[in-house]
């Protein structure tokens, strides 16, 4: 049996009568196919609410990308003004922030997984 994650306290009888009914759905839909995962319920679940794509994590997962690709733009327009100025690239720098502008990245898009 596959139960959707509910609150403890739902706040309208029209909720509970819809829990309800999305268990029942559930328990019927299992009994049809038993291999369902959760995740693939959890997938349909968000795919009819409305507002469940863009989450607080997903939002922050946007900005994060948004602020590397800023500071990646910035680093490529200073690096190619030194350039021409005779200065030496500093690779080390640059290193280090697309290093850590990765792998902040790439945390906070895994993050968006758990929504």
């Amino acid at each position: 049996m596959i139960v959707p994650p509910s609150t403890s306290t739902l706040a309208t009888p029209r909720s509970k009568a819809l829990a309800k009914d999305l268990r029942r759905a559930l328990d019927d839909f299992a009994a049809r196919e038993p291999k369902v995962s959760a995740e693939e319920v959890r997938a349909a679940l968000a795919s009819v609410t409305p507002g469940t794509w863009y989450t607080p994590a997903r939002r922050v997962a946007v900005a994060v990308t948004v602020a590397l690709a800023v500071a990646v733009f910035a680093l490529v327009a200073s690096t190619e003004e030194g350039r021409q100025r005779g200065r030496p690239t500093p690779w080390i720098p640059i290193a280090v922030v697309l290093a850590a502008g990765t792998a902040a990245v790439v945390g906070a898009w895994m993050r968006t997984r758990d929504d």
